[in-house]
């Protein structure tokens, strides 16, 4: 199965890894982030809790084959993440036309 449009609009619990690095200092957020995502199955989203927006993170996404969407929160940011694939790529292709 891949991650597709209708399971980024409305994932189930059991599609979703959650992670809350909004305590945590420097450099513990990025590292987090990357540890999961090191151990993220093809079809599950992380989802990351974060108090400030990862602008360094983005860069490390796109390079190893990661879409992502943030969204700012009362908290801070939610930050979606999942790998690519050419059908995920079709599929928001097909929604952007």
């Amino acid at each position: 199965m891949n991650v597709n449009l209708d399971l980024m609009l409305s994932p189930n619990d059991k599609d979703v890894i959650r992670l809350d690095v909004s305590n945590m200092a420097a450099p513990d957020p990025m590292q987090a982030i990357l540890l999961a995502l090191s151990e993220l199955p093809q079809q599950k989203i992380l989802n990351v809790s974060h108090r400030k927006e990862p602008f360094p993170l983005y860069s490390i996404l796109k390079k190893q084959g990661f879409e992502y969407v943030t969204q700012s929160t009362k908290e801070g940011f939610l930050i979606s993440i999942w790998r690519c694939t050419v059908t995920d790529i079709n599929a928001l292709n097909k929604a952007r036309s």
